[in-house]
């Protein structure tokens, strides 16, 4: 189910796991409700609304090994559709995968389309876009393609594109009943398909993680305490890197605040936090409190990529109003690896209220960071006793 408030759950053709979405976190969630049915007995029974489906394209297909596997996520009879996620399932034996991409369906009515990095399972993956802001102009309507995703194959054999997790919102952060029909391929022509081996692990088994990030409802992190502007950027609101500049050593780690300034019911933000790759690699980012600071309920979603971190919480319904002023966002954990110099950038910031609405940023600032080696000890020798001649 996605995590939208109002009263609206999913149908799904197979059996889907619940996890979180990408609208949550910009939408904002949680505008609209149902309305109470006013239909009496008098009235003719209206006539019924197709499901909406979100399906494999082409259902079946049939390859030779060396030839991509590629496959069109679709979905059928959509209203305003404003955000989708997915995850399918196949067989890493079989398919390796290479590229999802983001089609024009979404953003074909003029929407800003906002698409966060794929996440990859052992046998899966998760992909999802939102747009932004409320209607006008809504989301679009009918059929189309949602995604194209791209496997490649170098072995004979046949696996299930299976859909593990489905979900669409509209503009208003509503969830839209959905319906999954999954696909499958075959590839001929190369060897089979080397079989997994498994090593038995003595004693009990332990639980395995999941492998994609897990939204939280609790925001940790800092003392939601009102503090004074925060970014050198002058007036209306900005983001900004803190420290401005700091030192690290190689082996250590590099704490990053990201921080918020002037903001007015504060619902949601995102941002990327881009850094040299080859100096520097991500560890964690964790939400400060500033955002649930009100009450209000966080989920967020975090991404950890080679260069950069993406990060998006959002939070759920229309009381209480959101945090105004200033405040930290989010903390940001980077592991020193290399002596140098690298910048800390901040891309694809977003603000919005819990309206939906978007808070325009009007200046960011960025940071810098600079790696040395650990000094050297230095060994002082010890003075030896001489004799003197009497």
């Amino acid at each position: 189910m996605l995590c939208f408030s109002g009263k609206v759950g999913f149908l799904h053709l197979a059996p889907v796991r619940v996890g979180a979405t990408l609208a949550a976190f910009i939408l904002l969630l949680g505008m609209a409700t149902l309305a109470p049915s006013t239909a009496g007995a008098q009235e003719p029974t209206p006539t019924p609304i197709p499901s909406t489906v979100v399906r494999v394209d082409p259902p079946t297909q049939n390859v030779t090994a060396g030839t991509d596997v590629v496959v069109d996520i679709v979905v059928d009879y959509a209203t305003n559709l404003a955000a989708y996620e997915f995850e399918i399932q196949y067989d890493p034996s079989l398919l390796t995968f290479v590229s999802v991409t983001n089609s024009s369906f979404l953003g074909s009515t003029g929407r800003t389309v906002i698409c966060l990095p794929p996440q990859l399972g052992p046998d899966t993956v998760r992909y999802g876009c939102v747009t932004f802001a409320p209607p006008p102009p809504d989301g679009p309507t009918g059929s189309g393609v949602l995604a194209t995703i791209t496997f490649s194959t170098s072995c004979a054999g046949s696996t299930a594109l299976a859909f593990t997790l489905a979900g669409l919102g509209d503009a208003l952060g509503t969830g839209l009943p959905t319906q999954t029909q999954d696909g499958s391929a075959t590839v001929t022509g190369g060897g089979a398909c080397p079989t997994p081996t498994v090593t038995p692990t003595p004693g009990p088994a332990s639980p395995t993680p999941s492998p994609t990030p897990t939204a939280t409802a609790t925001a940790t992190g800092l003392p939601p305490t009102p503090v004074p502007q925060l970014c050198a950027v002058a007036g209306g609101p900005a983001f900004c890197v803190l420290p401005v500049s700091q030192a690290a050593l190689t082996g250590g780690q590099v704490d990053v605040l990201i921080a918020v300034d002037n903001v007015s019911n504060l619902g949601a933000f995102q941002f990327d936090l881009v850094f040299d790759s080859l100096l520097l690699s991500p560890v964690a980012v964790t939400n400060a409190a500033f955002i649930g600071s009100t009450g209000r309920s966080v989920v967020c979603l975090p991404a950890l990529l080679a260069d950069r971190v993406t990060f998006a919480c959002s939070t759920l319904g229309v009381e209480p109003p959101g945090p105004d002023g200033s405040g930290i966002l989010a903390l940001v954990t980077l592991q020193a690896d290399a002596v140098g110099f690298s910048t800390l950038t901040l891309e694809n910031s977003l603000l919005a209220d819990i309206t939906s609405a978007k808070i325009v940023v009007a200046g960011e600032q960025g940071g810098d960071v600079t790696i040395a080696d650990p000094p050297t000890p230095t060994i002082t020798p010890t003075p030896t006793d001489t004799f003197t001649p009497t």
